[in-house]
């Protein structure tokens, strides 16, 4: 197994501070290694990446659950810096990236009525017409992101991208329960592994990260505010699979940490300072939203979103540790349940 992700948590050192209220609790089901895991994601998050140790718990899925509960409770159309804004809910949203050739929207809404209803307005509202966007990228082939494409196709043709692997999943899936209803927008175009989406003077760096999906797809993108320029990196995926290998549905956690650390060290060359990810839950994006509303200070609007090339590196090093954690307990349960030699 190669070294993770070494020079990036090495970027986030000293790490001598914890969660407010003490370090992540361990279950007293986990074997040491994965407590040592545990402890070392907890240092690097600190109070500021406090909300991502989720990804360390034996059951992250009740944090995605738990969230899932909010989709109803919308926020504030926000925009976050000079020319990226935020449409969505407690749960999951979407980014509009404006450029001076239209809008890429990241995501789409998690169902036609909601596009209709409530992405389209919240954009307008931002003084953003939907008809001006040129390109949809869906992050991974989930209904609660692409289920609202198939309206934007219908109502003003937009493209809609996915991965070949994604596309093939959904496809798959078409009228099975998993899809939650969700019609899936027709296949349209296919984003590649290190695809440059351009549009006007903007590009958009696209890269295939399997984990989450078998096809999740994470960016790399410029965004301007006041007269700077920042770099986002936006990781397509959030909830970590069950299962070491690959399966029809996920990319495994094997190729979920190889796609980090690459996407990790392609932030870090590109000198990216904001972290993203169309699930606030999974950064502590709903605190940072706040924030940006509260300032009226166009200068400083969208500070707390710049977090630094540390703390994306310390970020990203605690997914890893989280994803050796989930594997150590997939091996301790395994061995547990293997028969007893004689």
């Amino acid at each position: 197994m190669k070294l993770r992700l070494a020079l990036l948590a090495a970027l986030a050192a000293p790490l001598t501070f914890a969660m407010a209220g003490g370090a992540l609790a361990h279950n007293p089901l986990d074997p040491p290694e994965v407590d040592a895991h545990v402890d070392a994601a907890t240092r690097l998050a600190r109070k500021d990446l406090a909300q991502s140790l989720f990804f360390c718990e034996a059951d992250p899925r009740a944090k995605v659950l738990a969230s899932l509960k909010r989709i109803g409770e919308w926020i504030e159309p926000t925009r976050i810096f000079d020319n990226l804004s935020y449409v969505g809910n407690q749960f999951v949203g979407v980014y509009a990236l404006e450029t001076d050739g239209g809008v890429i929207l990241f995501d789409s809404g998690t169902s036609v009525d909601e596009a209709e209803n409530h992405i389209a307005p919240g954009l307008r509202k931002l003084g953003i017409d939907p008809k001006d966007i040129r390109y949809i990228v869906v992050t991974h082939g989930h209904w609660d992101h692409f289920g609202g494409a198939l309206w934007f196709q219908q109502q003003y043709g937009t493209p809609v991208g996915l991965s070949e692997n994604d596309w093939q999943m959904i496809e798959r899936q078409e009228g099975t329960p998993v899809l939650n209803g969700r019609p899936i927008p027709k296949r349209d175009r296919v984003i590649t592994d290190g695809q440059v989406l351009k549009v006007g003077s903007t590009s958009v760096s696209l890269y295939i990260t399997p984990g989450h999906t078998p096809g999740t797809v994470s960016a790399i993108f410029p965004i301007r505010q006041g007269g700077r320029q920042h770099i986002v990196s936006l990781l397509g995926s959030t909830a970590l699979p069950d299962t070491v290998e690959p399966t029809a549905i996920t990319g495994g956690l094997e190729r979920y940490r190889d796609s980090i650390d690459r996407f990790a060290k392609l932030s870090r060359a590109a000198k990216a300072d904001i972290l993203l990810n169309t699930h606030l839950f999974a950064f502590g994006g709903v605190e940072r939203l706040d924030k940006a509303r509260a300032t009226r200070n166009p200068a400083v609007r969208g500070n707390s979103f710049v977090i630094g090339p540390q703390r994306i590196g310390a970020f990203y090093g605690l997914m890893d540790h989280c994803m050796q954690a989930a594997e150590g307990r997939i091996r301790a349960k395994a061995t547990s349940a293997a028969p007893h030699a004689h």
